[in-house]
């Protein structure tokens, strides 16, 4: 598979993510939130890494794809705990620790991506019950 193909299909699912993270946030408060924020926050640091290599003199594109904007406007809609849940699976399916274009803070983020959205799973189950 072509790099520049390889870049955009990375950029996306982290531009993805930071919605459905954002979105999830915009119905939380306090720790949650912030919690929920800085994995936002870090997932478009991911995505800016991406879109520097699919076109170094443009940052970030200005706004989110349709995917992107659909996952947000579904974890509006499903909840916090489906929207985990999915989320739990998409991190720990992650690959950067193998990725050498990857950085390695890049790497450390989504194993720790990981354990943080299991404990919001956690919570969020134990709230329902």
């Amino acid at each position: 598979m072509h790099r520049a193909v390889r870049y955009r299909r990375r950029l996306a699912r982290e531009q993805d993510a930071a919605s459905v993270y954002r979105a999830l946030a915009r119905q939380r408060t306090g720790e949650e939130r912030e919690i929920l924020l800085a994995l936002a926050q870090a997932e478009e640091r991911h995505a800016a890494h991406w879109a520097a290599k699919v076109d170094p003199r443009r940052r970030m594109p200005a706004r989110p794809g349709v995917r992107a904007r659909t996952l947000g406007w579904l974890a509006r809609r499903l909840g916090s705990l489906i929207m985990l849940g999915l989320i739990q699976r998409a991190e720990a399916t992650g690959d950067y620790e193998r990725n050498p274009e990857a950085t390695s803070a890049m790497a450390a983020d989504e194993q720790a991506h990981a354990l943080v959205v299991v404990g919001l799973a956690q919570r969020e189950r134990a709230l329902a019950s």
